[in-house]
């Protein structure tokens, strides 16, 4: 069976887990959860993790990458990362497991998927984006964890039929928010923290949308941030523009599974 799907376990703060599904194969992006959270929400998606070929890290904060020295280690997996991340895991020693660099001039085979990284702009080492080119020629795109949409990023995103986009906080409720010092509000809306609802979607406007079919709006704040939200000013955007596609919030708490067609 060569069905294409999508797989959001976990998308936020508390942790981060994407599975792209392929003909069988299984390519995991970020591992943030523990092992026993992700293998429970795995069989809550009826997927299998032995059938998973690597593991895609974007970048090395703990939501990210909490529970990939463990799964790698027990399933054996090998874990593509940037130079700097690949050295960090390296150096890790508590789990043994393989590690490959990547870099965005060269794209990887990786199974059944194409990757390509790509840089963004987030405070961590070599943080990337993914495009994964899917064996009938589509592709998904990845961007969570930056503070600007840069020419590079962008020109991922035109290409895509399918984008997972970051669309972490309100600038509004940001700022109200008594519970967050000023020096950490600065680092989310600097230009290597996370992109806004209003960032996100002025991106998606200048798209040109004839390829795009699907968006999955991701890493939401669950204290500067809403669904409802981020539902409506989606619709407002794309009222605005030609997408006639259909649009999803990647949740905290998943599995969501969206066929990629």
């Amino acid at each position: 069976m060569n069905k294409n799907k999508l797989h959001i376990l976990s998308s936020g703060s508390k942790g981060n887990a994407v599975i792209v599904e392929s003909g069988g194969e299984l390519l995991l992006i970020d591992q943030g959860l523990s092992l026993k959270c992700f293998t429970g929400r795995c069989a809550a998606a009826g997927l299998d993790p032995a059938r998973i070929v690597g593991i895609l890290i974007t970048h090395e904060h703990v939501d990210h990458i909490n529970g990939v020295p463990l799964t790698a280690c027990k399933l054996h997996l090998p874990v593509y990362a940037a130079p700097a991340v690949a050295a960090y895991f390296r150096d890790f020693g508590r789990y043994e497991f393989e590690t490959r660099e990547l870099t965005p001039q060269k794209p990887a085979q990786i199974g059944r998927f194409t990757v390509e990284p790509f840089p963004v702009m987030h405070d961590a080492r070599d943080p990337y984006g993914f495009t994964v080119t899917l064996p009938n020629g589509e592709r998904l795109t990845l961007v969570t964890d930056t503070g600007i949409v840069t020419q590079r990023i962008f020109a991922q995103l035109a290409v895509s039929e399918y984008l997972i986009i970051e669309a972490n906080h309100d600038p509004d409720m940001l700022y109200r928010n008594p519970r967050y010092p000023a020096d950490l509000k600065q680092r989310i809306r600097g230009a290597s923290g996370h992109l806004s609802n209003q960032q996100c979607l002025e991106a998606l406007e200048k798209l040109p949308h004839d390829k795009l079919k699907k968006v999955i709006f991701a890493h939401l704040s669950e204290e500067n941030n809403s669904p409802e939200l981020v539902r409506h000013s989606a619709k407002e955007c794309f009222g605005r523009s030609a997408f006639t596609g259909e649009s999803f919030i990647a949740p905290q708490k998943g599995p969501l599974s969206i066929p990629l067609d």
